[in-house]
């Protein structure tokens, strides 16, 4: 029986109960340690250490299966008599809900990180990969009145039958990425509400943030739960890449070493049969440097929004933030890589048409009056029919019918004529095309 008014302080002999995994209580639902003393002191001692601070305590965050605390404990040491000291433990995260959900969400967990443990004790570099906090405890509580009027208090939803799960976890020294950047955002724009907001609440600052850049929010109308969450995070992925691209814009350059690591470790999971369903920004945390990252939140997707799911891509996030890791020289050569590929789609669409190549091509019966239409229409006229003109130019090059600098010719008279932006890129394009 948990006692909150005088809860049982063992000192064990070694940290196993709270600095060191012990794999007896990775998932210790339902076993029996009256067998072994020493086990049973511990098991016991956590227990009461966890109640003791959910009674009290209140959240620092939220995940997709409950709300998550920070623990952290200090225990007299085995020195003898006066002399006794008091040390600071590391801290843990503790998170509390359904105790179904978070046993699932705790296997999956402990999963992802034996398998990065494996890879790694297999010859693969420890830095190439994001971390996965290691998880400590797992157990339910009968949440009497008093515990159950307080979790609820803290946003935890409590079952009918009152049991609660808790999963004990590496605290990671950190914040979620959607924290560090809307931060990151709020300080560049100079924003008025960093005075009146608690940065470390996530609903104030995620309130202020989607003033700032008016983000849109989640509707739609879907019926089934999966479908309402796909909808609900294909807004919010909307949202991150305004954010983003202001961020972008503004000179803000996320680590590459970072970005990388996640995406490695997303796939290694992947590869080991372990999807991760909902990897976004949340669901990552990093140091204040981004040295540091870890993945969070293994919850398993049909679990949560049923059979029925529409499945989210565990890629959308590192793709959103792919950008962001760039200088804005490579952004500007990505961009024109794009542009130019795009463009030659386009022509490689129009003369694999007949129909086009006999209306736009083979209508001229010379070369003359070939370069003479080229050499007006491409330098004066002012629509959509530009880029018709130029892949004329272009396949005339490439049958040989007009040589690569009479074409470049015609483009410079154009690049000359001091054309608008939008022309002026799309004839650069066609240089491009034709000097290839």
């Amino acid at each position: 029986m948990n006692n909150l008014e005088n809860p049982r302080r063992v000192e064990p002999a070694s940290p196993d109960a709270f600095d060191a995994q012990n794999p007896e209580f990775t998932n210790s639902a339902g076993k029996d340690f009256s067998h072994n003393e020493k086990l049973q002191t511990e098991f016991e001692f956590i227990k009461d250490m966890i109640y003791e601070h959910l009674a009290h305590e209140h959240k620092v965050n939220e995940g997709n299966n409950g709300v998550i605390f920070k623990i952290t404990r200090q225990l007299e040491s085995e020195s003898l008599g006066e002399n006794a000291e008091v040390q600071d433990y590391a801290g843990k995260l503790l998170k509390v809900g359904d105790y179904k959900d978070l046993e699932k969400e705790a296997q999956n967990q402990q999963k992802a990180y034996d398998i990065i443990a494996k890879a790694i004790l297999d010859g693969a570099n420890p830095d190439s990969f994001a971390k996965i906090p290691q998880v400590y405890f797992f157990d339910t509580f009968n949440a009497d009145d008093s515990l159950k009027s307080h979790l609820q208090e803290e946003g935890v939803n409590i079952p009918s039958d009152n049991k609660v799960g808790v999963f004990l976890m590496d605290w990671i020294e950190g914040k979620d990425l959607a924290t560090k950047l809307f931060t990151e955002a709020l300080e560049r724009k100079q924003s008025p509400y960093l005075e009146t907001i608690d940065k470390d609440n996530f609903n104030m600052l995620h309130s202020a943030v989607g003033i700032e850049f008016s983000f849109a929010k989640p509707g739609g109308k879907a019926t089934r739960e999966g479908e309402r969450i796909f909808e609900k995070r294909k807004v919010e992925s909307e949202n991150e890449q305004r954010l983003y691209k202001f961020l972008q814009k503004d000179g803000f350059i996320f680590p590459k070493d970072t970005l990388d690591k996640v995406k490695n470790t997303i796939k290694l999971l992947a590869d080991s049969g372990l999807s991760l369903w909902d990897s976004h920004a949340r669901n990552i945390m990093a140091s204040e440097d981004y040295s540091d990252v870890y993945l969070i939140d293994f919850a398993p997707q049909k679990e949560v929004i049923g059979e029925d799911a529409t499945v989210l891509d565990p890629y959308t996030l590192t793709r959103n933030l792919e950008p962001l890791s760039m200088s804005r020289e490579d952004l500007e050569r990505e961009e024109l890589a794009k542009k130019f590929k795009d463009f030659d789609t386009d022509y490689q669409r129009r003369v694999k048409n007949s129909v086009w190549v006999e209306k736009r091509v083979n209508r001229y019966s010379n070369t003359e009056s070939l370069l003479k239409d080229l050499n007006y229409y491409i330098i004066n006229v002012t629509d959509i029919d530009l880029e018709e003109y130029l892949f004329v130019l272009i396949n005339s090059v490439e049958t040989s019918k007009v040589t690569v600098l009479e074409a470049e010719e015609i483009l410079n008279k154009a690049l000359a004529s001091n054309p608008p932006h939008w022309k002026l890129e799309k004839i650069n394009l066609a240089i491009k095309k034709v000097s290839s």
